[in-house]
């Protein structure tokens, strides 16, 4: 009796060591069993791909409605004590991220249909609401940051001066793409009673982008890109670009003009003696060659 049992139990312990060594052990080209094949194998969803599950087929969600950014980079208390410098910047970052204005992080509100869709005509997208000014303190820091900003993002097709001529904008130039981009000095950007003049919506064109009245984009969004002090930053030197065109000599106070006349008449003194200098040079170079030498 003693002998069955101990068969009766040796068995599923051997078993059992057979199922392990199946999983472990010498390496081997069959494929791992696998007790629980739906914990090994689950679905999931990969970035910027296609997913029937959902009904408008993309794989990467919207966060859901009433979602309130917090932080992009996680700081504890002896990082903010330690290093300010380096946290300043992600502490602002923070305090944008929890504005509930939208005047200040939308700029405007497009009208919506009874579906939640958004309105268009045939210009493009209706809006609700548009914030006419800037909604931020202006600085020189402010004009300086927009002005990077402006020729890191805009300037390629809008041009420097915003008169959309710019490398890829322009549609004389062969780099330039047929549908040209706009020339932003224009009327309708520069007067508030009329849409497009309002800070607000190119704030919000220049975040979300722009479409036309079949839906089409015309123009990217730069969301990713510019933050919603940096958009205001950017629209912000738009103004002093439309400004600057606008602007005659008489709009310059005269110690200004006195300093730029000097500065422009030492330039004029500095390229004649650069072109008196040159022509000296090669007289001399033709002198030691009629010569037979070199001077």
């Amino acid at each position: 009796m003693n002998t069955q049992y101990s068969i009766l139990f040796a068995a599923p312990v051997l078993a059992a060591a057979a199922c392990l060594a199946g999983c472990h052990g010498d390496r081997s080209d069959k494929p791992p069993r696998q007790f629980l094949p739906d914990m090994d194998d689950s679905p999931k969803f990969k970035p910027q791909t296609k997913a029937e599950f959902f009904a408008d087929g993309r794989s990467m969600r919207l966060p859901v409605p009433g979602t309130v950014a917090f932080s992009r980079q996680n700081m504890d208390r002896d990082v903010l004590i330690t290093k300010p410098e380096w946290a300043y910047p992600f502490i602002a970052q923070r305090s944008n991220l929890l504005k509930s204005s939208w005047e200040f992080y939308e700029g405007a509100l497009p009208a919506r249909l009874d579906d939640g869709s958004i309105k268009y005509d045939t210009t493009g997208k209706v809006f609700a609401n548009v914030v006419d000014r800037i909604p931020l303190d202006l600085s020189p820091e402010l004009l300086a940051r927009g002005q990077e900003r402006f020729n890191i993002y805009c300037a390629a097709c809008h041009g420097y001066e915003g008169d959309g001529k710019g490398m890829v904008g322009d549609p004389n130039r062969p780099t330039g793409w047929v549908g040209g981009a706009r020339n932003l000095l224009e009327t309708q950007y520069q007067d508030p009673t009329n849409l497009k003049g309002k800070d607000g919506y190119l704030f919000y064109v220049a975040r979300q982008g722009f479409y036309d009245g079949t839906k089409a984009q015309k123009m990217p969004g730069y969301a990713h890109a510019l933050d919603a002090v940096d958009a205001w930053a950017v629209v912000a030197w738009l103004r002093v670009l439309q400004e600057a065109k606008n602007g005659t000599p008489a709009d310059i106070p005269a110690d200004k003009v006195q300093a730029m006349n000097t500065q422009r008449a030492e330039l004029q003194a500095a390229k004649a003696k650069a072109a008196e200098e040159a022509r000296k040079l090669e007289e001399a170079k033709k002198a030691g060659q009629n010569q037979g030498g070199t001077p």
